[in-house]
């Protein structure tokens, strides 16, 4: 009987101090607090950037949902980053040049600390310098581009680019407010592409060179010299172009055009599709307008082998024929 009192006993201690122990971690959870206080009086931020102030509460562990902050002062210089005003800090964005006055406050009470924010636009200098050379030589028909670089504050439409004669060099695009641009070479001569500054009225120059590509037009024979076809055949020639040397620049013929003709008209090209119309010798030239040269394909048009081999066996039979007879004669 006095251990079943002394357990129950036990039993309802534990629980008295399970709920007076919950109450407590409640209670500590919701404490105000008795002081708050900012680290800075004052603080100097640039104008467009969000910072984040903070305030420290005695105790410690209170409850930050107490503090309640507010523009005092100078509501059109910063805003507020989001609408969360109940903590122990708080984002701010600067939005113009000026001054505020920022409060955190212990609400229901009169305890509260402030800041003082200067907002300044921030001092560039808004230069820029060339990249690469300052002289450039291109070739006609090349795209190109020229670039400059940017130090901070300074942005693409603050730039803008020139051609001082249009009749050497074109813009490839329409967008000339940037850091870089693509341009074309039209035809040869000099002239000066000029990025501008708005911000510094200041200009980069580069010197644009436009040449002519030199080229060899030089061509070279694809395969063997000699070819041997045979009759009703189907057959492609071909040469091998160097850069610059145009398929309208080369020109093919045939020098016999009763053994051989062309498949189709298309006769300026790098390669040519031929047939065998009879048997013979005979040559197919192509010429290089840019340099002036030939290169020659002797062509050996010969009956199919098949009905070659066939007379040849017909030719012995008959051989054998004759001298058969001869030696039956011989024999009577």
């Amino acid at each position: 009987m006095i251990k079943k009192k002394a357990v129950k006993t036990i039993l309802f201690t534990t629980l008295a101090m399970m709920m007076g122990l919950g109450a407590l971690t409640a209670q500590a959870k919701n404490v105000k607090p008795k002081r708050v206080s900012i680290a800075k009086s004052s603080k100097t931020v640039y104008v467009g950037n969000t910072y984040e102030i903070e305030a420290k509460m005695t105790p410690h562990y209170a409850e930050d949902d107490y503090l309640y902050w507010t523009i005092v002062s100078g509501k059109n210089v910063v805003k507020f980053a989001d609408n969360d005003r109940y903590d122990d800090d708080i984002k701010i964005r600067a939005v113009k040049a000026g001054t505020a006055k920022v409060r955190c406050r212990i609400r229901g009470t009169k305890k509260y600390d402030t800041i003082t924010i200067k907002a300044v636009k921030k001092k560039y200098s808004y230069a820029f310098s060339r990249v690469g050379a300052a002289t450039r030589t291109v070739y006609v028909g090349d795209d190109f581009e020229l670039k400059v670089k940017k130090t901070a504050g300074l942005k693409d439409n603050d730039l803008k680019w020139s051609i001082q004669k249009k009749s050497i060099l074109k813009f490839d695009d329409r967008d000339i407010t940037d850091d870089e641009v693509e341009l074309e070479a039209k035809k040869t001569g000099t002239t000066y592409v000029t990025c501008y500054n708005r911000k510094t009225k200041k200009k980069i120059n580069y010197k644009i060179k436009v040449v002519k590509r030199k080229y060899s037009y030089a061509f070279s024979r694809v395969g063997a010299a000699t070819r041997t076809v045979e009759l009703g055949d189907d057959f492609e020639l071909k040469v091998k172009k160097t850069s610059g040397l145009k398929d309208n620049d080369l020109k093919w013929k045939i020098h016999n055009t009763n053994i051989l003709r062309f498949d189709d008209r298309d006769i300026t090209d790098d390669e040519v599709e031929l047939e065998a119309r009879r048997t013979g010798t005979t040559y197919v030239s192509c010429y290089n307008s840019k340099n002036k040269k030939t290169i020659t394909y002797k062509i050996n048009v010969i009956r199919d082998r098949d009905d070659n081999d066939d007379d040849d066996r017909y030719d012995r039979d008959d051989d054998d024929d004759d001298d058969d007879r001869y030696d039956r004669d011989d024999d009577d």
